[in-house]
Protein backbone atom coordinates (compact mmCIF):
# COMPACT_ATOMS: atom_id res chain seq x y z
CA UNK A 1 0.00 0.00 0.00
CA UNK A 2 1.21 3.59 -0.94
CA UNK A 3 0.13 7.29 -0.60
CA UNK A 4 0.77 9.92 -3.02
CA UNK A 5 0.40 13.14 -1.81
CA UNK A 6 0.03 16.45 -4.02
CA UNK A 7 2.69 19.50 -2.31
CA UNK A 8 0.05 22.27 -2.14
CA UNK A 9 -2.36 21.62 0.94
CA UNK A 10 -4.96 23.62 -1.06
CA UNK A 11 -4.60 21.05 -4.26
CA UNK A 12 -7.49 19.25 -5.00
CA UNK A 13 -7.30 15.97 -7.16
CA UNK A 14 -10.33 15.81 -9.44
CA UNK A 15 -9.38 12.68 -11.58
CA UNK A 16 -6.82 10.01 -12.36
CA UNK A 17 -6.26 7.91 -15.53
CA UNK A 18 -3.30 5.77 -17.45
CA UNK A 19 -2.83 2.68 -18.06
CA UNK A 20 -0.79 2.02 -14.28
CA UNK A 21 -3.90 2.84 -12.43
CA UNK A 22 -5.42 -0.99 -12.80
CA UNK A 23 -1.61 -2.79 -11.74
CA UNK A 24 -1.40 0.41 -8.67
CA UNK A 25 -5.23 -0.46 -7.57
CA UNK A 26 -5.53 3.62 -7.21
CA UNK A 27 -8.27 4.98 -5.27
CA UNK A 28 -8.87 8.33 -5.25
CA UNK A 29 -9.11 10.75 -2.71
CA UNK A 30 -10.34 14.09 -2.26
CA UNK A 31 -8.14 15.77 0.00
CA UNK A 32 -7.58 18.85 0.29
CA UNK A 33 -8.80 22.51 1.71
CA UNK A 34 -12.24 22.67 3.69
CA UNK A 35 -14.13 24.99 2.15
CA UNK A 36 -15.65 28.26 2.99
CA UNK A 37 -19.04 27.62 2.04
CA UNK A 38 -22.12 30.77 1.21
CA UNK A 39 -25.17 30.25 0.04
CA UNK A 40 -27.69 32.04 -1.84
CA UNK A 41 -30.97 33.19 -0.36
CA UNK A 42 -32.87 33.51 -3.70
CA UNK A 43 -35.41 30.00 -4.37
CA UNK A 44 -34.64 28.57 -7.24
CA UNK A 45 -37.05 25.34 -7.61
CA UNK A 46 -37.84 23.90 -9.82
CA UNK A 47 -35.70 24.90 -12.38
CA UNK A 48 -34.12 28.13 -13.69
CA UNK A 49 -34.10 29.54 -16.74
CA UNK A 50 -30.65 31.42 -17.99
CA UNK A 51 -31.25 33.74 -21.06
CA UNK A 52 -28.33 35.30 -22.84
CA UNK A 53 -28.29 39.35 -21.81
CA UNK A 54 -31.19 38.78 -19.39
CA UNK A 55 -29.57 36.64 -16.70
CA UNK A 56 -26.13 35.03 -17.92
CA UNK A 57 -23.22 36.51 -16.40
CA UNK A 58 -22.51 36.47 -12.48
CA UNK A 59 -19.52 38.83 -10.68
CA UNK A 60 -18.31 38.23 -7.36
CA UNK A 61 -15.17 39.59 -5.15
CA UNK A 62 -12.97 36.79 -4.04
CA UNK A 63 -10.67 38.31 -1.50
CA UNK A 64 -10.91 41.13 -3.04
CA UNK A 65 -10.59 40.41 -6.75
CA UNK A 66 -13.19 40.10 -9.33
CA UNK A 67 -14.41 37.31 -11.49
CA UNK A 68 -16.77 37.05 -13.33
CA UNK A 69 -18.76 33.75 -14.92
CA UNK A 70 -20.89 33.27 -18.15
CA UNK A 71 -23.93 31.23 -17.95
CA UNK A 72 -25.37 29.17 -21.18
CA UNK A 73 -28.75 30.16 -21.83
CA UNK A 74 -30.85 27.22 -21.39
CA UNK A 75 -33.23 25.77 -18.77
CA UNK A 76 -31.77 23.80 -15.99
CA UNK A 77 -33.54 21.74 -13.59
CA UNK A 78 -32.22 22.47 -9.83
CA UNK A 79 -33.17 18.93 -8.98
CA UNK A 80 -30.84 15.57 -8.69
CA UNK A 81 -31.16 12.55 -9.38
CA UNK A 82 -28.17 10.18 -8.25
CA UNK A 83 -25.72 13.14 -8.50
CA UNK A 84 -25.46 16.75 -9.51
CA UNK A 85 -28.16 18.67 -10.88
CA UNK A 86 -28.10 20.97 -13.98
CA UNK A 87 -27.84 24.17 -12.93
CA UNK A 88 -25.09 22.73 -10.85
CA UNK A 89 -23.10 20.93 -13.20
CA UNK A 90 -23.74 24.06 -15.35
CA UNK A 91 -22.03 26.36 -12.58
CA UNK A 92 -18.97 24.13 -11.82
CA UNK A 93 -18.38 24.13 -15.94
CA UNK A 94 -18.55 27.79 -15.69
CA UNK A 95 -16.46 28.17 -12.91
CA UNK A 96 -13.62 25.65 -14.20
CA UNK A 97 -13.68 27.82 -17.32
CA UNK A 98 -13.06 31.00 -15.25
CA UNK A 99 -10.17 28.85 -13.51
CA UNK A 100 -12.12 28.71 -9.95
CA UNK A 101 -11.42 26.44 -7.52
CA UNK A 102 -15.46 26.59 -6.58
CA UNK A 103 -18.32 24.02 -6.63
CA UNK A 104 -21.72 24.70 -6.50
CA UNK A 105 -24.05 22.60 -4.64
CA UNK A 106 -27.98 22.78 -4.92
CA UNK A 107 -29.63 22.54 -1.16
CA UNK A 108 -33.29 22.20 0.06
CA UNK A 109 -34.35 24.69 2.99
CA UNK A 110 -36.95 24.18 5.04
CA UNK A 111 -40.58 24.24 3.53
CA UNK A 112 -43.71 21.51 2.76
CA UNK A 113 -44.52 19.49 -0.29
CA UNK A 114 -46.71 22.39 -1.59
CA UNK A 115 -43.82 25.21 -1.48
CA UNK A 116 -40.58 23.12 -1.81
CA UNK A 117 -37.49 25.30 -1.57
CA UNK A 118 -34.41 25.15 -3.10
CA UNK A 119 -31.16 27.64 -2.96
CA UNK A 120 -27.58 27.59 -4.41
CA UNK A 121 -24.50 26.93 -2.15
CA UNK A 122 -21.08 27.55 -3.45
CA UNK A 123 -18.25 26.45 -1.61
CA UNK A 124 -14.79 28.30 -2.10
CA UNK A 125 -11.81 26.02 -1.92
CA UNK A 126 -8.37 28.42 -1.34
CA UNK A 127 -5.23 28.16 0.70
CA UNK A 128 -5.78 27.82 5.11
CA UNK A 129 -6.66 31.14 6.34
CA UNK A 130 -9.41 33.50 6.03
CA UNK A 131 -11.07 34.84 2.86
CA UNK A 132 -13.81 36.60 2.07
CA UNK A 133 -16.67 36.64 -0.36
CA UNK A 134 -19.17 39.68 -1.69
CA UNK A 135 -20.00 42.00 -4.21
CA UNK A 136 -22.06 40.10 -5.93
CA UNK A 137 -23.31 41.58 -9.02
CA UNK A 138 -24.13 41.38 -12.66
CA UNK A 139 -27.27 40.19 -14.52
CA UNK A 140 -28.21 36.82 -12.79
CA UNK A 141 -27.64 38.40 -9.31
CA UNK A 142 -31.55 38.16 -8.19
CA UNK A 143 -31.53 35.34 -10.43
CA UNK A 144 -29.23 33.22 -7.26
CA UNK A 145 -27.74 35.16 -4.77
CA UNK A 146 -29.71 38.68 -3.83
CA UNK A 147 -28.84 37.77 -0.76
CA UNK A 148 -26.00 36.15 1.29
CA UNK A 149 -26.43 33.37 4.20
CA UNK A 150 -23.46 32.32 5.71
CA UNK A 151 -21.74 30.66 8.56
CA UNK A 152 -23.13 31.26 12.28
CA UNK A 153 -26.48 31.86 10.04
CA UNK A 154 -26.20 35.18 9.32
CA UNK A 155 -27.47 36.56 6.04
CA UNK A 156 -26.53 40.12 4.16
CA UNK A 157 -27.27 41.78 0.89
CA UNK A 158 -24.99 40.03 -1.34
CA UNK A 159 -23.67 43.19 -2.19
CA UNK A 160 -21.48 43.09 0.80
CA UNK A 161 -18.77 40.78 2.09
CA UNK A 162 -18.55 37.82 4.16
CA UNK A 163 -15.43 36.30 5.24
CA UNK A 164 -15.20 32.66 6.37
CA UNK A 165 -12.00 29.79 6.94
CA UNK A 166 -10.17 27.22 4.66
CA UNK A 167 -8.56 24.95 6.75
CA UNK A 168 -6.17 22.27 4.80
CA UNK A 169 -4.72 19.06 4.38
CA UNK A 170 -2.88 17.28 1.62
CA UNK A 171 -4.86 16.19 -1.31
CA UNK A 172 -3.67 11.97 -2.03
CA UNK A 173 -4.31 9.01 -3.77
CA UNK A 174 -4.08 5.95 -2.38
CA UNK A 175 -2.28 2.51 -3.78
CA UNK A 176 -3.49 -1.04 -2.60
CA UNK A 177 -1.81 -3.14 -4.16
CA UNK A 178 0.70 -5.49 -2.30
CA UNK A 179 4.45 -4.48 -2.95
CA UNK A 180 5.89 -6.70 -0.86
CA UNK A 181 7.15 -8.62 -3.68
CA UNK A 182 7.69 -5.76 -5.91
CA UNK A 183 5.72 -4.13 -8.67
CA UNK A 184 6.41 -4.70 -12.40
CA UNK A 185 6.54 -1.80 -14.07
CA UNK A 186 6.31 -2.40 -18.46
CA UNK A 187 6.56 0.28 -20.65
CA UNK A 188 3.11 1.26 -22.87
CA UNK A 189 1.52 -1.39 -20.76
CA UNK A 190 1.32 0.22 -16.77
CA UNK A 191 3.66 3.36 -17.10
CA UNK A 192 1.57 6.32 -17.21
CA UNK A 193 -0.54 7.97 -14.27
CA UNK A 194 -2.58 11.04 -15.18
CA UNK A 195 -3.74 13.40 -12.44
CA UNK A 196 -6.24 16.44 -12.42
CA UNK A 197 -4.92 18.39 -9.80
CA UNK A 198 -6.42 21.88 -9.40
CA UNK A 199 -7.98 21.87 -12.70
CA UNK A 200 -5.06 21.17 -15.03
CA UNK A 201 -3.94 17.42 -15.85
CA UNK A 202 -0.65 16.22 -15.25
CA UNK A 203 0.93 13.00 -16.95
CA UNK A 204 4.09 11.11 -14.72
CA UNK A 205 5.89 8.31 -16.83
CA UNK A 206 6.99 5.63 -14.29
CA UNK A 207 10.13 4.03 -15.24
CA UNK A 208 10.52 0.58 -16.34
CA UNK A 209 11.28 -2.38 -14.01
CA UNK A 210 10.32 -4.12 -11.05
CA UNK A 211 9.78 -1.20 -8.22
CA UNK A 212 9.87 -1.82 -4.34
CA UNK A 213 8.08 0.94 -2.15
CA UNK A 214 10.88 2.93 -2.04
CA UNK A 215 11.93 2.88 -5.84
CA UNK A 216 8.21 3.68 -6.53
Amino acid sequence: MFIINTSGAASFIESISGNAVTSMLLQKQYGNTTAFEVTGWTDIYPDVTITAGNNDTLTFDIDGINHSITIASGTYSTLTAGGESDLAKTLNDAFTNAGLNVKTYIVGVQGNETDPKRVINFAIYESEGTHTFGNVGGNARSTFMDKIEYPAWKSIDSSGTVSGNCTGFPASITGNVNLSSGLTITGGVNDILNLKVDGVWKSIMLNAGVHTSASL
